[in-house]
């Protein structure tokens, strides 16, 4: 597991440092949701979690990220939380998935 302790400086240099392997990110991001019958749209609290190579929880975030922005079903306008806030985390798995 990827702690973020301490004080901001060291838990963002820890977010990059370089520990390739698997990780498990989640996010809770604005998804963009038409409303049928007119043109309007709202916005809905949405959760996602995967699994990824990466190597380091930076990296997760982007993979997972790009991933939501290349789904069909994800509309553009959807927003994404910063990497480091409090809407993202992110587990070390180690460098073989957990069965």
């Amino acid at each position: 597991t990827v702690a973020v302790s301490a004080p901001k400086e060291s838990a963002t240099v820890r977010f990059a440092d370089d520990c390739p392997g698997w990780y498990e990110g989640t996010i809770l991001f604005k998804r963009v949701i038409p409303i049928h019958g007119t043109n309007k749209f709202q916005y809905k609290d949405t959760r996602f979690k995967a699994r990824c190579k990466a190597h380091n929880p930076q990296d997760c975030y982007e993979r997972v990220v790009e991933h939501l922005r290349s789904r069909q079903d994800v509309d553009p306008r959807s927003q994404f939380p910063s990497a480091k806030g409090k809407n993202f985390s992110c587990s070390y798995l180690g460098m073989e998935l957990p069965d």
